[in-house]
């Protein structure tokens, strides 16, 4: 055969049937539109996987994370740079470079999700359908943030699980395995040829990223939800009350693998598999990521090694500006962009 015709994961795995990979990015778009989001999905996803990749996105251009507003102004889990209202244009351009198909595209221009109605839900019953709507707030808003957020992450997943049906039946094939990713990650290392792991493995990186496979594809996008929306599974927020997390909300009834890296540690993501990073707008008093977690999923362990990598890749990176940000003043700070154009080989 002409191995030319063959991407390099997919020359490497040619005496292996291809598997079937759905990619759902999901959620508030943030900075998906910036070109180290979308570029390192493209080709350390979607292109390093190989077999048979099909993308999918679920986006909001607007962005609530689980804030509470009365009146225009935020009153509860008012970060620094944490709310960001992505352009159009920008995910236009990210959706472009990915090769998405139309039909698996869905864009909202807000985050709002309506919340369920159940009149046994305690404090938080609803009685309005406003998107800032106080009237059932319990006393702590910060449970409301969070239920909020909650509402939020079961409708990414459920979204991009709905599209992702409809391609299947629409194809006649069937996915082997669904990646859900959130739409802020960038992968600075790249996936192994598909053939090199296991494909019938349940993994996941906090609930920023899972690996699922096909047959607990249900369990996983839709059933915490129907749960929830169906007035059969209150969400209590706060462990210390009796209550849970988000994370272990949507995390509970999957069989997640728990392997060990080659340094000996354990981890749910196991073999450096799901190495998305979350990126922050760049905004000096918050951050462009979250530093302390970078060296989890890359096995750097040396504090001042982790921190110089993370700062090297993201904080100091002029790809993680959006379309408006070059003349910003805390941009004048960083290094120049490096060339590697005059570089002797």
């Amino acid at each position: 055969p002409d191995h030319a015709r063959f991407s390099v994961p997919n020359l490497v795995c040619a005496g292996v049937k291809p598997k079937r990979t759905a990619v759902c990015v999901g959620g508030a778009a943030r900075t998906f539109g910036h070109p180290v989001v979308y570029r390192t999905l493209k080709a350390n996803v979607i292109d390093a996987l190989g077999g048979i990749v099909v993308p999918f996105a679920y986006l909001k251009l607007g962005d609530d994370r689980g804030t509470i507003r009365d009146g225009g102004q935020c009153v509860t889990n008012c970060r620094l740079a944490a709310n960001v209202t992505a352009t159009k244009e920008e995910v236009d351009e990210g959706l472009r470079h990915l090769q998405i198909a139309p039909d698996n595209v869905i864009i909202k221009d807000t985050a709002h999700v309506e919340p369920p109605r159940c009149p046994n839900y305690g404090h938080f019953r609803i009685n309005g359908s406003s998107e800032n709507d106080r009237s059932a707030l319990p006393e702590d808003t910060r449970q409301w943030a969070a239920y909020k957020s909650l509402q939020g992450q079961l409708d990414n997943r459920y979204q991009c699980y709905n599209m992702i049906k409809r391609h299947e039946n629409r194809s006649g094939f069937r996915f082997d395995a669904i990646l859900y990713a959130r739409a802020d990650l960038m992968w600075p290392i790249p996936f192994r040829p598909f053939c090199t792991f296991e494909f019938d493995l349940n993994r996941m990186r906090q609930d920023w990223t899972w690996w699922i496979r096909r047959d607990d594809a249900r369990r996983a996008f839709e059933h915490n939800r129907h749960e929830l929306y169906s007035c059969k599974k209150e969400f209590t927020p706060g462990v210390r009350a009796g209550g849970t997390t988000i994370e272990r909300y949507i995390l509970n009834g999957i069989d997640w693998y728990q392997g060990t890296h080659c340094s000996g540690l354990k981890h749910s993501s196991a073999g450096d598999l799901l190495t998305g990073h979350i990126v922050r707008v760049p905004d000096r008093r918050q951050g462009f990521t979250l530093c302390p977690q970078f060296g989890d999923a890359y096995l750097l362990h040396d504090k001042e090694v982790m921190k110089a990598s993370c700062e090297a890749i993201l904080t100091r990176n002029p790809f993680n500006w959006g379309k408006g940000d070059e003349d910003a003043t805390y941009l004048k700070e960083l290094v120049p962009l490096h060339s590697f154009s005059h570089e002797s080989p």
